[in-house]
């Protein structure tokens, strides 16, 4: 009965040893749990085995007592049991540490695809993102734009705690090379992606600033546009009423200039900022500024040519209006030179008064 009884439990552990020292740990995942599960249940089995080697270890001593004569068979028998007993623990240990090292490596690598495909996926978005049109869209590219940089620090609390867990991996099954390089890997992306997610930041705020730029130039040459046909004005008008009155919109017109001279200083004084800051739009920036300076530059010279023009204008027709005063007063006086009321000798004294008054 005790000879079959610890062959009974050699038998279970040999073929329990063949399931213990198995190579296989598992390619991903689930896998990695099924065997995992299946241990454990031969690990539970082992803990009631182990109750029944104590009691056949009992039952040796018992035996080798009473009968003394087959003493070195029963402990032979024994020894055969023990040695395959530390074995086999050996092995269950050594399985639960691999599968252990298999269930984080395989945990470490989803964690890792997962990483590298979001990187992957948000390196693909900077490649595809468009340029700005105007200052609204800007403004919604850098606010998706920030949003990204909110997802990418999630992701280095994660990439943080992967780099971590990774050095908790390398032991027995898992080489240390293997970690390494994957953890290597995701560096790298990780450098990509902000050194990416950067550049894209500093040419949206860049074209931001363009859009912006190009706004207010384009106000300030509708502007321009709007007003050069009262300097470029050639009508002077007919009359005094009519010259004043074109005089009147140049002032009107000087008044306005001199307000817009606020924007359009500026207008280039922001422009000349970021050709000083080498924006990409330099050129075009430089050329518009100079463009918008000439046409100011012509306009004032337009404005006080035609204003110089009606002052004369002004001065002219005074005169005509005083000229022809006086001729009329020289036409009346004339008239009443040439009357002959003299040569009536009635009411003489009146008439040398009249004469005297003129």
């Amino acid at each position: 009965k005790y000879n079959f009884k610890v062959n009974e439990s050699i038998r279970w552990i040999q073929a329990k040893e063949v399931l213990l020292t198995s190579e296989e740990y598992g390619e991903d995942m689930t896998t990695v749990n099924t065997l995992l599960n299946t241990h454990l249940d031969i690990v539970r089995e082992l803990e009631t085995l182990s109750e029944k080697v104590d009691k056949l270890e009992q039952d040796a001593e018992t035996l080798s007592q009473t009968h003394p004569e087959r003493a070195d068979e029963v402990n032979s028998k024994y020894g055969e049991l023990k040695e395959l007993w530390e074995k086999i623990k050996e092995s269950s240990g050594l399985r639960t540490q691999k599968l252990e090292e298999s269930f984080k490596y395989h945990k470490f690598l989803v964690h890792y695809r997962d990483l590298g495909m979001e990187m992957d996926r948000l390196n693909t978005l900077f490649d595809q993102k468009k340029e700005p049109r105007d200052v609204a869209e800007s403004v919604v590219f850098l606010d998706e734009h920030d949003q990204y940089m909110v997802q990418m620090q999630c992701w280095h609390e994660s990439f943080s705690n992967l780099q971590e867990n990774g050095a908790d991996i390398a032991g027995v099954h898992i080489e240390e090379s293997q970690v390494k390089e994957k953890v290597e890997e995701l560096e790298g992306l990780w450098v990509v992606v902000n050194k990416t997610w950067t550049n894209l930041h500093s040419q949206l705020i860049a074209h931001k600033q363009y859009q912006s730029w190009s706004r207010d130039y384009e106000v300030v040459t509708a502007w321009l546009s709007s007003k050069e046909n009262i300097v470029s004005e050639s009508y002077i008008g007919h009359s005094l009423d009519e010259v004043e009155s074109q005089l009147k919109k140049l002032e009107d017109f000087n008044q306005s200039l001199k307000a817009q001279e606020t924007k359009i200083g500026a207008l280039e004084s922001n422009g000349k900022e970021m050709i000083e800051a080498e924006h990409f739009a330099s050129q075009e920036i430089a050329d518009r500024i100079s463009d918008t300076s000439a046409r100011v530059q012509r306009m004032q010279e337009k404005k006080k040519e035609r204003q110089n023009t009606l002052k004369d204008a002004v001065q002219f027709n005074h005169f005509l209006l005083e000229s022809d005063e006086l001729s009329g007063w020289v036409e009346e006086k004339q008239n009443i030179c040439l009357e002959q009321d003299y040569l009536d000798f009635t009411n003489l004294q009146g008439k040398l008064q009249k004469h005297e008054v003129f």
